[in-house]
C-alpha cells in the first residue's frame, strides 16, 4: 500500500469516527452558548452633526418579553445615563433584574429629546448578553439625516 492511500484510509477512519461521536455540523449548531434574551444594555446617543454626547435623552427599549408564566409579552424598559461611561446603561446586577428582551427584530431603541428630532432605530448589535448600539440624534432646524 502506498502512503497516499495511507493518509486517505487514515482521513476516511478520523471522519467516520468524529460522525459518529457526535461531532456532526448539526449537533454543533444545535445550541450556543449564548442565550437567546439580552439582559442588558448600552446605548451611546451622539450628535449627528457634531459628534457630541447627549446626555439629555430619553432612551427607551421595547421588545418581546417573558412574564413569570412563561408568556410572551409586550416590554418597554428606560435606559438611564451614566456620565461615566458616557452612555446610556442598564446593568442587569445594578438594575438588580434582567431585560429579558428576545434578540430578534422586534425590539426597537427609542429616543426622544427636545433639542432633536425623535429617533426609533431597530436594535442590532448584540453581544452575547448585552445590546451594544451607537445611536445619531438631527438636532432640530437642521437638514441632517
Amino acid at each position: 500500500m502506498n502512503m497516499n492511500t495511507q493518509k486517505i484510509s487514515i482521513v476516511f477512519a478520523l471522519s467516520s469516527i468524529l460522525l459518529q461521536s457526535g461531532c456532526s455540523s448539526d449537533k454543533a449548531y444545535a445550541e450556543s452558548p449564548c442565550p437567546s434574551e439580552i439582559y442588558g444594555a448600552e446605548i451611546a446617543v451622539l450628535d449627528s452633526v457634531s459628534k457630541e454626547i447627549v446626555s439629555t435623552s430619553s432612551v427607551y427599549l421595547s421588545g418581546k418579553s417573558f412574564n413569570e408564566n412563561g408568556e410572551v409579552v409586550e416590554a418597554e424598559t428606560q435606559i438611564i445615563y451614566n456620565s461615566d461611561s458616557e452612555t446610556y446603561l442598564y446593568e442587569p446586577l445594578v438594575e438588580n433584574s434582567r431585560l429579558n428582551l428576545n434578540k430578534s427584530k422586534e425590539s426597537f431603541i427609542y429616543v426622544i429629546d427636545s433639542n432633536y428630532n425623535s429617533n426609533v432605530s431597530a436594535a442590532y448589535n448584540y453581544s452575547c448578553t448585552e445590546l451594544k448600539q451607537t445611536i445619531y440624534l438631527c438636532p432640530n432646524g437642521t437638514a441632517c439625516r
